[in-house]
């Protein structure tokens, strides 16, 4: 009998040995916590058939049970099979290589996420600052033209005082000399 044989024939053996206890065993029950659901009197024994399984809705239960029985039988021919030591650690060396390849790569797609998101970041910045720079410059310019505009503005208004103050002079004299004028006269 060869090793897929012996492996069919456990699984086989535990899907049975499953789906029988699940037959025996109302699953539904113990979790739901409303009791244990094995009867363990002979007696009082609760059998299902196929139709109280199907109404029941226990259908489900079989094919869980049979699949968990198939999945152990499984298990248990692979490590029961005769392989020898050096073959089945060589394939458990290739798979632990192929897990850590893959979590490599992993960890390289990461580190490549994360080197975009601080390069955006930089760029961001960047940016931000290149702009911060231009409107701080366009401040101090629009500042400058302010500042020598009122200057201008200044010198516009003490020229204009000046003059003022140099015509109040001049008409002053004008004045003391009419009015010296008038009283010699008069």
């Amino acid at each position: 009998m060869g090793v897929g044989a012996s492996g069919g024939l456990v699984v086989l053996l535990l899907s049975l040995c499953v789906s029988d206890l699940a037959r025996h065993v109302d699953i539904h029950r113990c979790l739901r916590g409303s009791g244990t659901g094995i009867v363990t009197s002979p007696n009082k024994r609760k059998t299902m058939d196929t139709d109280t399984i199907e109404r029941n809705g226990h259908s489900g239960v079989i094919l869980c049970s049979f699949l968990f029985g198939a999945a152990a039988g499984s298990a248990i021919a692979l490590l029961l099979a005769p392989t020898p030591g050096e073959e089945i650690r060589s394939r458990l060396k290739t798979k632990v290589q192929e897990r850590r390849d893959r979590a490599a790569k992993v960890v390289e797609r990461g580190r490549e996420a994360g080197r975009d998101v601080v390069e955006r970041a930089r760029t961001h910045v960047k940016d931000q600052a290149e702009h911060a720079s231009r409107a701080l410059a366009e401040g101090k310019t629009a500042l400058a033209d302010i500042r020598q505009r009122g200057e201008q503005a200044v010198k516009n208004v003490r020229q204009e005082v000046t003059d003022a103050v140099e015509d109040a002079k001049t008409a002053s004299k004008d004045v003391r000399s009419a009015a010296k004028a008038a009283i010699k006269k008069g």
